[in-house]
């Protein structure tokens, strides 16, 4: 049975496509109060489509009927907007990323600690139930000790001037990987290519390094017509799959004796039959926006923090260093993520 929000009053800023899907979870789930967007056009729309007023942002920011902030704009514009609604004593929801910059997203941070503020990154495949069903099979030892991690995110973009590909796309599966490990990358690499839009990577790839001597690595794109969403984890036992196209009896699959020994010889196994994982179906978004209130009604931290925003966005700075030096960099001062702080 779902909580009763309905004392809760929500303000979105940003009517874009994922603003539209954003807009429809909170208004379902009662707490939709106004809307904003340098658009009037735009908001005009979202305002008829969900029945609340429209405002400006600044006029939002500092609504006493507003009580928390959603900000779904483009992320050039993350900074100065949840800042101003943190300030104004709003807790917060950003779309990912957190912010383009390592000191913004710490500021960010600083200042929710200081206004005693929920700020909750939105890293929707964290509450993915097919994420979760995953996550509890490598809990419960089904792979063994994970060796490795790979992830797969292409497909055909929606191609930008202000951040590359990584940041677009790399943060979902950052925040997955970072769940896995439970701990923060020792050194980062990364290689990509900058087609079409000069100076701006639309093909590219990092990896990763944890102190366990675990391994990972993302590979992202946005000009494959072949769309891919694949999340590979292999341990010393198995190997788990957990695949966002296939259907969602499929999206789970399990392999196990994914290898043979011929004396101290490994080999793969090509008979292997993968398991389907069985999991309830039901959509990441709204899951994830319930939880947003839930934090706000507990003020316990999310389980999406703005710290860990602060880290993936550390990476990827460090990524993109590493795409112009093309050497490995080591994170000697990168937060990690089972250091978060209590509300």
């Amino acid at each position: 049975m779902t909580q009763d929000y309905t004392h809760i009053s929500l303000g979105l800023i940003g009517c874009g496509a994922w603003g539209k899907n954003l807009a429809r979870n909170f208004k379902a789930l009662g707490v939709l109060r106004a809307v904003a967007d340098a658009s009037p056009a735009r908001t005009q729309e979202f305002s008829e489509l969900f029945n609340v007023p429209t405002l400006s942002a600044p006029e939002l920011v500092k609504s006493a009927e507003i009580q928390a902030v959603i900000i779904a704009t483009t992320a050039e514009e993350h900074f100065t907007l949840a800042k101003a609604a943190l300030l104004s004593g709003k807790d917060v929801y950003v779309e990912k990323p957190l912010t383009l910059t390592n000191p913004e997203a710490l500021e960010l941070c600083k200042i929710a600690r200081e206004q005693n503020a929920i700020l909750m990154v939105g890293h929707i495949l964290k509450y993915h139930p097919s994420f979760q069903a995953l996550l509890k099979q490598i809990q419960d030892g089904a792979i063994g000790d994970i060796l490795y991690i790979q992830s797969v995110r292409h497909g055909l973009g929606r191609i930008r001037r202000k951040e590359d590909v990584l940041w677009d796309f790399a943060p979902h599966d950052l925040a997955m990987i970072l769940e896995i490990a439970g701990e923060s990358p020792l050194s980062v690499s990364a290689e990509g290519g900058a087609a079409l839009v000069q100076n701006y990577a639309t093909i590219a790839s990092l990896n990763l390094e944890f102190p366990s001597g675990l391994k990972a690595s993302v590979s992202t794109s946005w000009v494959s017509p072949i769309k891919e969403q694949r999340l590979v984890v292999t341990g010393t036992k198995g190997v788990i799959v957990f695949d966002d196209r296939k259907s969602w009896e499929e999206k789970v699959i399990l392999f196990k004796n994914h290898v043979l020994w011929n004396e101290d010889m490994p080999h793969t196994n090509f008979e292997c039959e993968g398991i389907a994982i069985p999991h309830p179906q039901a959509e990441p978004l709204k899951a994830e926006c319930q939880h947003f209130l839930d934090a706000i009604l507990s003020r316990e931290i999310p389980h999406t923090p703005g710290e860990e925003g602060l880290l993936i966005t550390t990476i990827l700075e460090v990524a993109q260093e590493a795409l112009l030096t093309q050497k490995a960099i080591f994170m000697d001062d990168a937060p990690q993520p089972q250091k978060l702080r209590a509300i």
